[in-house]
């Protein structure tokens, strides 16, 4: 299984009043383009909680 990690976060912003989730847009090891992302310290996915923390 290959792992992905997270190469770029571009243009973070809250995506809600109370600060819980923020929208972004990433690059992975395993996506050929840029794509929209939200980010939660809850996500089941390492990667997604990685990107909360680091922004």
């Amino acid at each position: 299984m290959v792992q992905t990690q997270v190469l770029s976060v571009r243009d973070p912003r809250w995506s809600n009043e109370e600060r819980k989730t923020i929208d972004c847009f990433i690059t992975t090891n395993t996506l050929k383009e840029e794509v929209p992302f939200t980010a939660s310290p809850y996500d089941s996915e390492l990667h997604g909680r990685d990107v909360f923390i680091v922004v």
